[in-house]
Formats: C-alpha cells, structure tokens, sequence
C-alpha cells in the first residue's frame, strides 16, 4: 500500500478521495507522511468502494479488483491475513483489503471488500478490541462476524413483499 500510496498522490491521496467519494467520517493523520493513521467510519469505506465499482474507469476497476481478489499471504510485513473476509477457507467470490494496528489498549483489525456476483454486496467491517486479547482472539471475533455476513448474502431469497431474509445461519464451527 505504501508504493501504491507513494506512486498515486502521496499525502494527496487521502484528501482527493474525501472529494471524490464525498466521504463525510473520514479525518487526514495529523502528521501526513502516516496515512495508516487516517481516521474514517465503515460508511466511508463504503463509499470508497462504491466509488471504485461505479466511478472509476472499467481498467483502474480491474486492476483494483484483482489485487483485492489475490492477496499477498502473509502481508509483506509477514502478517497473517487469513481472517475476516480472507479467512481460510477464502469464499470465491470474496475480494478484499485487511488492516491491523495496535495502537496503545486498542487492538484495529479491519476486514473490507466485496462479495457476490459481479462483487454485488460491499462489507466494511473494521472492529476496535482490546489489545489485551492479542491478535488471533481478535482475527477469531472478526472472522465470525464476517462468515455470517457472507453467509447472509449468498442465502437471501425474496419474501412476499419484494423483501429478502436469510433461509438459515452458517453451520457452526
């Protein structure tokens, strides 16, 4: 992210997406050269994936999508990324961005991305825990929650009223 962040804008980069995304919870670090310490709210990671699926240029999409669809493992810092939405096993249909920082008693682990047909449902789930419970208790809550998102959607069928529900939870393990 840093090469990419470095090639298209730098320090830029943070307040051009605010703009082009018209992102509304999203703050620039205080010291610029730190855009992992940029603060932002699910919504606007929303929004940055809304606007990359339906505003940017059909080969920046791809490019993007791709690398989301085939991430590094582990992340070049060594991290194991096997969690939340890229959680072994890795659904299909499943294109996403993981981050991780402890930061003083806060443990930030984030799981974003698209999943469905044509990467139909866009899912930000970013989770503040306590850097008490160590990384592996904080990739089990994350992955948890997303497994029965995914689940939700690829199990949603039209009711009476146009509305959809899920037909029945994932099986637990």
């Amino acid at each position: 992210m840093n090469a990419l962040r470095n090639q298209f804008g730098g320090s830029r980069t943070v307040i051009e997406m605010i703009g082009l995304a018209n992102l509304r919870g999203t703050r620039r670090p205080a010291n610029p050269g730190e855009w992992g310490e940029t603060l932002f709210s699910a919504r606007d990671v929303v929004g940055v994936y809304q606007y990359l699926l339906s505003s940017m240029g059909q080969s920046s999409r791809d490019t993007v999508l791709g690398a989301l669809a085939s991430p590094q493992q582990p992340g070049a810092d060594g991290f194991d990324q096997a969690f939340g939405l890229l959680r072994s096993p890795r659904p299909a249909t499943v294109a996403a961005k993981q981050g991780w920082m402890v930061d003083g008693p806060q443990l930030y682990l984030h799981s974003t991305g698209v999943t469905g047909p044509s990467g139909r449902y866009v899912i930000a789930p970013l989770s503040a825990q306590p850097a008490t419970i160590g990384y592996q208790t904080a990739k089990a809550y994350l992955s948890a929650a997303t497994t029965t998102v995914v689940y939700a959607l690829a199990h949603r069928v039209p009711d009476r009223g146009g509305r959809r529900h899920r037909v029945r939870g994932p099986a637990s393990g």
